[in-house]
């Protein structure tokens, strides 16, 4: 993967993953209408980027990434549970890629 391209790709996933946080945090706090909005930005940006892909061998780990995450997201999961979800497979692409 390019470096620029791999350092972009990893910097969205952090984004993402700083997001779902701050939505924790707001529902936790007792803003769950603002968690709400935060998940649902997410949500957007994610199929966004999805419908924009712009897919080879070296970006495939992201889109699959953000694959699994417009599907977990459309479920009937709970609110914390989807931004969970979110944080910590965004934390694992960004570990996984930082490794290679």
């Amino acid at each position: 993967m390019y470096k620029t391209n791999r350092n972009y790709l990893i910097d969205r996933a952090k984004i993402y993953r700083k997001e779902a946080q701050r939505a924790i945090e707001l529902f936790v706090s007792g803003e769950e209408y603002r968690a709400q909005l935060v998940e649902k930005t997410i949500i957007k940006s994610c199929c966004s980027e999805l419908k924009n892909e712009k897919q080879n061998a070296d970006t495939s780990d992201y889109y699959e990434l953000l694959e699994r995450m417009a599907s977990f997201l459309n479920r009937q999961n709970t609110l914390f549970e989807n931004l969970d979800w979110v944080r910590i497979n965004c934390r694992v692409y960004i570990d996984s890629t930082n490794k290679r």
